[in-house]
């Protein structure tokens, strides 16, 4: 089924925006409860190109990701795979005796285990094995020690953090965590799009898919570079915009019923942070008059992209925003891009 094209007030307002910022291409989209996807792109895949940023490729969702991460944890937790409260210790023998096996997955999922944000991940990456291999090392890589305790730290986002989660995932399912992602939720929602690391080739024409940019003195240069594979659970999704915005919406509490990684309370408990902070789950929580409350909303960026996602869990509407590059101005255009969906859609 073709998807509807876009209202002309969303392809001007990111036309303004792309103008604004000089950015080499933009997409925006939404969905309500009673709609489908609406998505619109404006510019190009590549700085000096001719070839049209399409509302339906994919695009690099960075941090994002960690959401995708907790969902799959979520699905864990439900079949009786993991707790809240088992320690990581107690899954991988290797980080048993760890100065860090009594951090619990809990602890992670909220970024209160006192990880640090990041390691070497280029050192690691570059040693022999898998990401999955890799994923078991990071502990290995930290130059800090901590003592062993069950008191969960103040807050302190870390990639490392969602790495670990990712090697979690690994052990319990007995296979990689990208082959559990593609598992449990690209193939239940019919997400043909995603996949892990820079947007790769597409079959209409164009010899690659969107690229991301780096922005040197003003002027943008086109990259393929990203992290290291082993953070995939951390950062490195691609996927379109509408398969984003269909697998956003099943994260919404309206739908459920419907739902493949979790019914409705334990999914309501994977987005409740501790009683110390506001993350949980993958997402920030806010409080938002248009959506009848509870929000949540989520950055990422691999310093070429830039990409945001709002929820509202409570009445099903979802909101994206993406740049194929990345700087602080950039992120301050995509909040005023969903300024407009919202007030064009919800308000």
């Amino acid at each position: 089924m073709p998807h509807p094209g876009p209202p002309d007030w969303l392809v001007e307002c990111l036309e303004r925006e792309s103008a604004r910022l000089g950015v080499p291409g933009l997409v925006a989209g939404f969905q309500t409860m009673d709609g489908p996807p609406v998505v619109a792109a404006v510019g190009v895949r590549k700085a000096r190109s001719k070839a049209a940023f399409k509302p339906t490729d994919a695009v690099h969702i960075g941090s994002c990701t960690k959401a995708i991460t907790a969902s799959v944890i979520g699905h864990a937790i439900q079949n009786g795979l993991l707790a809240y409260t088992t320690p990581i210790g107690a899954i991988d023998p290797a980080w048993r005796k760890s100065a860090w096996g009594l951090v619990t997955v809990g602890m992670l999922l909220c970024h209160e285990s006192g990880l640090p944000a990041d390691i070497d991940w280029w050192g690691l990456s570059h040693s022999a094995g898998t990401d999955a291999v890799h994923r078991a090392k990071v502990l290995n890589r930290l130059p800090i020690r901590r003592k062993q305790t069950k008191v969960p730290e103040p807050f302190q986002y870390s990639n490392l953090g969602y790495t670990v989660l990712g090697r979690l995932i690994d052990t319990v399912y007995g296979m990689p965590f990208e082959e559990v992602v593609e598992l449990l939720v690209a193939r239940p929602l019919g997400l043909q799009t995603l996949g892990f690391g820079p947007p790769g080739r597409v079959n209409y024409g164009e010899p690659d898919a969107v690229w991301g940019h780096k922005i040197n003195s003003d002027a943008c240069e086109p990259t393929k570079d990203d992290n290291p594979g082993v953070m995939n659970p951390a950062g490195r999704v691609h996927l379109s915009v509408y398969d984003w915005l269909r697998w956003l919406s099943f994260q919404t509490y309206v739908r459920h019923d419907r739902q493949e990684v979790s019914g409705l309370a334990a999914l309501k408990k994977l987005h409740t942070p501790s009683l110390r902070g506001r993350y949980a789950g993958g997402w920030v929580r806010e409080n938002r008059k248009w959506a009848n409350g509870l929000a949540l909303v989520h950055t990422g960026s691999n310093t070429y992209w830039a990409a945001t996602a709002w929820v509202a869990p409570e009445t099903g509407v979802v909101l994206v925003a993406v740049a194929n590059a990345h700087s602080t101005a950039i992120l301050e255009g995509l909040d005023r891009i969903f300024g407009v969906m919202i007030r064009q859609v919800v308000t």
